[in-house]
């Protein structure tokens, strides 16, 4: 159920960054600046779970707990401005050690104090707490920078019925699905770069040379807008027929993106749309796709390549089977809806074309 509108003060809309769709993710969060205080958020459905770990002024650890729903502040024209939570913490003392016997610990209700967290992004947000605002992030604990932490596989939801039928032959099933895998990161290339493939299965975890030389990968990491960009070859050029690409333009938790989809030709240039939203999930380790082992391995799965004919269909061919693509976003309704600035980062996307575009063939 959506929450009743709530209208901001036109000066403070003016004031605030447009808003991207995204889930504020549960894990580790703290205070970049001060490691001695730690925060678990768990998420379930709308409830916000918040548990600090911290210090006394004599230095005695103490921890406080907070739950309640988040809240989400529209505009006028029911467009998200802001995911925030407003609470209170309560104080958790005493009980006893581990194996000591029942747990009997000393809640004082509102001792830590009013909280309120305003959400930036799926793991960046802005914390008010005991006469101080400050920064705090989910930690990555084990992923890296944001250029290693797309290392893994991605499996992807695509809208292509964004504006309702309207004539179009997409309101039968309007959702297509995509993964990618990235396997390497090129620190050599200013910006970094990281690199992948569309893979021959889900199941394997490997880039194959035929998935390399036909469906490869490449994008990074737009540090001024905290956004990826990431350029994938849908279909090989074969003759007289130019390669097409899909770019994706998103903003990057640790396991999941909110983001669009872009379709274009080879000698087209990105970035005037139009644009269809797609939602990614981390759905294999990066362990795994190193590896083979880890999370995300399957039963009796190997992790070499594939065996098959050399494929070099793309997604992009069925769609075309049904007729012309719904309208989809305008680079406008990018901005207001996830807050992504396309046209900034479309040279990008392009330089990342012309560099797959340039790749050495390899044999299928």
């Amino acid at each position: 159920m959506r929450h009743a509108i709530h209208v901001l003060p036109f000066a403070l809309l003016l004031a605030m960054p447009a808003a991207q769709a995204f889930t504020p993710e549960s894990g580790l969060w703290g205070d970049r600046n001060n490691t001695a205080t730690a925060l678990t958020f768990d998420l379930q459905d709308n409830t916000l779970q918040i548990t600090a770990y911290t210090y006394r002024p004599d230095g005695a650890a103490t921890w406080f707990v907070s739950a309640g729903p988040l809240a989400y502040r529209y505009d006028a024209q029911g467009r998200l401005v802001g995911v925030r939570y407003d609470g209170v913490f309560n104080a958790v003392t005493g009980g006893t050690c581990v194996g000591c016997g029942p747990a009997n610990p000393v809640v004082t209700s509102g001792a830590g104090g009013a909280v309120r967290i305003d959400f930036i992004s799926e793991i960046r947000a802005r914390m008010t707490w005991q006469g101080r605002t400050f920064d705090i992030d989910r930690f990555t604990l084990a992923l890296g920078d944001p250029v290693d932490r797309m290392v893994g596989e991605w499996s992807l939801t695509i809208d292509f019925q964004t504006r309702g039928n309207q004539g179009y032959p997409y309101g039968d099933y309007p959702y297509f699905g995509d993964i990618f895998l990235i396997d390497r990161v090129d620190r050599t290339r200013v910006p970094n770069q990281f690199q992948g493939c569309r893979p021959d299965r889900s199941t394997s975890g490997r880039c194959s040379a035929i998935a390399r030389a036909n469906h490869d990968l490449a994008g990074y990491f737009d540090a001024p807008t905290g956004e990826h960009v990431i350029v994938l070859k849908d279909v090989p050029p074969a003759g007289n027929n130019p390669a097409v690409f899909f770019a994706y333009f998103a903003a990057v938790g640790t396991s999941q993106f909110d983001g669009v989809l872009e379709i274009y030709r080879s000698g087209q240039t990105p970035g005037d749309g139009p644009f269809y939203p797609v939602r990614g999930f981390r759905s294999a380790s990066r362990t795994f796709v190193a590896t083979g082992a880890g999370p995300s391995a399957q039963p009796g799965e190997d992790s070499t390549e594939a065996t098959a004919p050399a494929w070099r269909a793309g997604l992009s061919e069925t769609l075309a089977a049904r007729g012309a693509l719904p309208p989809g976003l305008t680079v406008n309704e990018v901005r207001e809806r996830y807050g992504i600035d396309v046209a900034r980062l479309a040279p990008a996307a392009m330089r990342l074309t012309a560099e797959l575009e340039g790749a050495a063939p390899r044999a299928d």
